[in-house]
């Protein structure tokens, strides 16, 4: 949810499209299940992808990614290939 902060506004509270924007891009990667873990309790490939969860959520025009798919399984990172292509 951090990364929608772009898109709140008056207090800064979250609106029902940003918890529909996290969840969404949460489901996108399979995610889903993790969304009620502390992060510090996934593994360096489940932190990769909520990593990649958290940017897609924030709708960028444009994304500059440093090796995205780093520590995923070959399952994962066709995902977030197909994740990142539409």
């Amino acid at each position: 949810m951090l990364n929608r902060f772009p898109h709140l506004t008056g207090w800064g509270w979250e609106s029902e499209a940003d918890r529909t924007a996290v969840h969404a891009a949460l489901d996108m990667l399979g995610l889903a299940e993790f969304a009620s873990r502390d992060v510090l309790s996934l593994s360096g490939g489940e932190r990769q992808r909520v990593a990649l969860a958290a940017t897609l959520c924030q709708d960028a025009p444009l994304l500059l990614l440093d090796e995205p798919l780093a520590h995923l399984d070959v399952h994962h990172q066709i995902d977030c290939l197909e994740a990142l292509s539409g």
